[in-house]
């Protein structure tokens, strides 16, 4: 007999209001934003959201750290946790660029 378990979190506010939902969900950091990520969906879908909730509008590579510095890949199969969002700084070049007639 195969059993599919899904994950059911709940948040409690003050009042009667209940906040749930259901999946995956990971917790990323970037600064002082704090987004909360489903990763029930195929790792570009997951870059797909990373994206948009942190509003980032370039195809720059980013990754994510865990609390102890290991970096994970984009899954999900990733545990569950809290995870530090680094973007690459890139590098910068500057050409010139002399044309003699």
């Amino acid at each position: 007999m195969n059993f599919i378990s899904l994950f059911v979190n709940c948040n409690f506010f003050i009042g009667d209001e209940t906040h749930c939902y259901g999946g995956r969900v990971i917790t990323v950091k970037w600064g002082d934003y704090t987004r909360r990520v489903g990763v029930d969906g195929t790792s570009d879908a997951i870059k797909d959201v990373i994206r948009s909730a942190f509003g980032l509008r370039t195809k720059r590579a980013f990754w994510l750290e865990d609390e102890d510095q290991v970096v994970r890949s984009l899954d999900r199969d990733m545990p569950l946790g809290t995870y530090t969002l680094h973007l690459d700084e890139g590098i910068m070049s500057t050409y010139r660029f002399n044309f003699d007639s």
